[in-house]
Formats: structure tokens, sequence, C-alpha cells
């Protein structure tokens, strides 16, 4: 059943019109669920909470562009009904990259940064933030990826330590 979904999966990666670099990330990322063990390793634990990571960080981001947007225009905070469509469009696409990209690697990041104990916050946002101007740097030219991985890691270390104190995430 895997075997079949992720041959889809990499045939639409590498059919599609995407640069190299791009195609070999997503490959990458794909391979991190493909492999059972590394499965087991990065989400075995924290894959719900990292959802729920992805969910808040994207709704952030697309209030930040929002509000970005209305500080630039003359039209103030006036939603015509022809434009939620777009807005919709725009909040998935931002929940889209925020998990392909955001959930693995803090997943990532959670691995490398396990025995780590003082330096561990620090180098985890370093491997975020990173991988943000990664984004950046093959291609992209935007520096949306940049805020949405530095808000990712404010609110996946903030559900991070609500967890450690025995609250609700």
């Amino acid at each position: 059943m895997y075997g079949s979904v992720f041959a889809l999966l990499f045939t639409i990666v590498w059919v599609s019109m995407e640069s190299l670099p791009i195609q070999i990330v997503i490959s990458f990322i794909l391979l991190t669920f493909a492999i059972p063990k590394i499965r087991i390793k990065l989400y075995q634990d924290s894959l719900k909470r990292k959802l729920k990571v992805a969910f808040y960080s994207s709704a952030v981001c697309f209030l930040l562009l929002y509000i970005y947007e209305w500080i630039f225009t003359k039209d103030g905070l006036a939603i015509d009904l022809a434009v939620l469509p777009s807005l919709v469009f725009i909040y998935l696409c931002i929940f889209l990259g925020v998990s392909v990209f955001g959930i693995p690697v803090s997943a990532f990041s959670d691995f490398v940064t396990e025995k780590a104990m003082f330096l561990r916050v620090y180098l985890a946002g370093v491997i975020h933030v990173g991988v943000g101007l990664l984004a950046y740097f093959i291609g992209l030219g935007v520096v949306i990826p940049l805020f949405c991985s530095a808000i990712f890691f404010i609110i996946d270390e903030i559900t991070r330590y609500g967890k450690l104190k025995h609250m609700k995430v």
C-alpha cells in the first residue's frame, strides 16, 4: 500500500515543472515518511502536535500577510466576497507549504537537538530559520518562507513547553 502511494507521489514530484533543487528536497521529505524506521523515530510522538503547530503558524502567517496588505493598500479591511476564494486559496497554499516543509524539518530538528540540553532551543531555531533561508536561495525568491519558519519555530516551542508542563495542546 505504502509503496504505490509513494511511487505516485514521487512521480508527481518528478514530472512537475519545479526546479531540480525543489524536487530533490520534496523527494527527501517524502522518503522520511516512506522508510518505516525513520518514520517511527521522527514522527511517532509528535506528529499530532506538529500538525496543530502547522495549522496555527499558517493562520498567523496568513493574518500577518493580510495585515501587511491592509497597511499598504487604500481599501482598508473591507473584504469583497469575490476575493474570499482567493484568500482561502492563499491560506491553503501557506498551510501546504508549512506542512510539507515545516513538519519534517521540525522532526529533523527534534532528532538532531535531542541530546543538546542548553543549546537545544538555539540550535533548533537555526535549523528552522536556515531552511526558510534555503527556500529563499533555491529559487523561490521571497522571504515569506523565512517568516513562516520562524513563526513555526516559535509556536512549536510554545506548545512543546506547554506539553512539558502537562498543559493541553
